[in-house]
């Protein structure tokens, strides 16, 4: 049975080509590496890009944009992800290829329409309070090109501000009017809908820390208005407190929402926790250090070998540490720490890695500004000498 198919212009007839399977592998990369070769050379070369069309937007932006170079072989697919990657620049809603064929090679000509510039934006809806605050979340603006890429960012963050204060169901409609020939108004139309009322906080996963200790940290409780942000706030507080606790891994999943009307529509707010395993110190180890002892380091950190690993207390051990690096006059220390974690074992092992830097001594000592008094008199005050080591 013979079946046909329709043969694009732009693409090259092959040749069958059979090989046999007793040929070696080098044999067998020489022979790709010359079909490859041929197949490129039976393309027609690009000598040449023309942008046609374009008022506002630069050539340059462009062309940056398209992946067909000049001298490169031409391909259908090139071509189309070429359209492509211009309409998804957002700012034209018209794009045609042409190509053009003359003494000098093939001409690859991209003729686009540009989008109208925004003359007007209105808001429709909010208060004027709340207007002023949506007009922040815009990413269009007056005289601007229209871009459908920031419509879709505009229309997105509009959204998310309400549905953060409890509007779950608000509505954002953005819609373009023509003024005149090559512009346009923009009209955004909310509908913040109704507030959204928390009728019961669940969490589920929790086993080293009990709900009625979690529910105050959250601070997100039945009876409020839904915000998304202090929802955010408040999972995050939790996760420190378990971090304080030596969970270090400790996670919230994705939140989800039931949804439902009760004297108002109200939502029932579901949280898992995934606490993981309590991390202890296994080891820690210093390195680069000359100015400090390892033990003295080792003195100043916690959490210690066998410790329950706070990464907050961590943090504080190694400001102790770059407190007396600073007192001996090592203004350029970099202290790098490396944590190797095993969590089946719950463990993690915590490497300090010191770059101590030249120590800094204080040069000459001048003073300024000083007309009654003698210099000799304010540096015979000065608690630093020229020549000692300075300290922070």
């Amino acid at each position: 049975m013979k079946s046909s198919s329709k043969r694009d212009p732009l693409l090259p007839k092959k040749e069958g080509i059979f090989i046999r399977a007793a040929i070696s592998s080098s044999l067998a990369l020489l022979f790709l590496f010359i079909l490859f070769a041929e197949a490129a050379l039976s393309f027609p070369l690009i000598s040449q890009i023309e942008i046609q069309g374009n008022k506002h937007i630069k050539s340059r932006e462009i062309e940056n944009a398209i992946h067909s170079k000049i001298g490169e072989p031409l391909s259908e697919k090139m071509i189309r992800d070429d359209m492509q990657a211009i309409y998804d620049m957002g700012y034209f809603y018209s794009v045609q290829v042409l190509k053009e064929e003359g003494e000098g090679g093939l001409t690859l000509i991209f003729r686009i329409v540009e989008n109208p510039r925004i003359t007007q934006i209105e808001i429709e809806g909010p208060e004027k309070e709340e207007e002023d605050r949506v007009k922040k979340l815009l990413t269009l603006r007056q005289g601007q090109i229209l871009n459908f890429k920031r419509v879709k960012k505009t229309r997105s963050r509009i959204l998310h501000y309400y549905q953060g204060k409890g509007f779950f169901s608000s509505k954002v409609q953005i819609s373009q009017t023509s003024s005149k020939e090559g512009e346009c108004n923009i009209l955004i139309a909310i509908e913040k809908g109704e507030r959204v009322k928390i009728a019961e906080v669940m969490i589920s996963g929790n086993s080293h820390l009990s709900t009625e200790k979690i529910l105050p940290i959250l601070k997100v409780k039945r009876g409020q208005y839904f915000d998304e942000k202090k929802l955010s706030e408040g999972t995050k507080r939790v996760i420190n407190r378990y971090q304080r606790r030596g969970y270090y891994f400790a996670t919230f999943k994705e939140p989800r929402f039931e949804f439902f009307e009760r004297r108002g529509k109200r939502v029932k707010i579901i949280l898992e926790i995934q606490e993981g395993k309590r991390i202890f110190v296994s080891r820690v180890n210093v390195k680069g250090n000359e100015y400090l002892s390892s033990s003295e380091i080792l003195a100043t950190l916690k959490p210690r070998k066998g410790e329950i690993f706070i990464p907050e207390f961590l943090e504080e051990g190694i400001k102790r540490v770059e407190a007396k690096y600073g007192k001996a006059g090592y203004l350029y220390l970099d202290m790098d720490r490396d944590l190797e974690f095993y969590r089946e074992e719950g463990q993690v092992a915590i490497s300090l890695i010191i770059e101590e830097g030249p120590q800094a001594r204080v040069g000459k000592v001048s003073i300024e500004g000083n007309e009654r008094s003698k210099e000799r008199v304010f540096t015979h005050s000065l608690l630093v000498k020229e020549g000692e080591v300075f300290d922070v």
